[in-house]
């Protein structure tokens, strides 16, 4: 829950930097979630199944290079990008072991301390 609200206060610090309010990105924000949600249950299954090949969704490989624009558009801005530095790190070492063709999801293997 608050990574999802970190990710809108992240959008709306970006948004501001090109003069867009946010209430604005709010209501974008909202819209993209809300479309985004039905993914919760097709993520869960494929989490409980650990069937993460082939993707059905974004794979890692994809990912990799979605979070790379978005830290290089921030940090262009003006705008931190810690977070989704960190988020950017486990999708590397996902892909670096071999699971660049992997759906998201599997994102969830790396967050397990082993």
């Amino acid at each position: 829950m608050y990574l999802m609200l970190t990710g809108f206060l992240q959008a709306a610090a970006l948004m501001s930097t090109v003069g867009v309010s946010a209430a604005d990105t709010a209501e974008e924000v909202t819209a993209y979630n809300t479309a985004m949600l039905p993914l919760v249950s097709v993520y869960a299954e494929i989490i409980d199944q650990a069937k993460y090949e082939p993707a059905v969704d974004q794979d890692m490989d994809f990912s990799r290079s979605t979070f790379g624009s978005l830290i290089a558009t921030s940090r262009e801005q003006g705008i931190r990008a810690d977070l989704l530095e960190r988020v950017k790190k486990l999708v590397d070492e996902a892909a670096a072991t071999g699971h660049g063709a992997a759906d998201w999801p599997r994102v969830i293997e790396s967050l397990h301390i082993r």
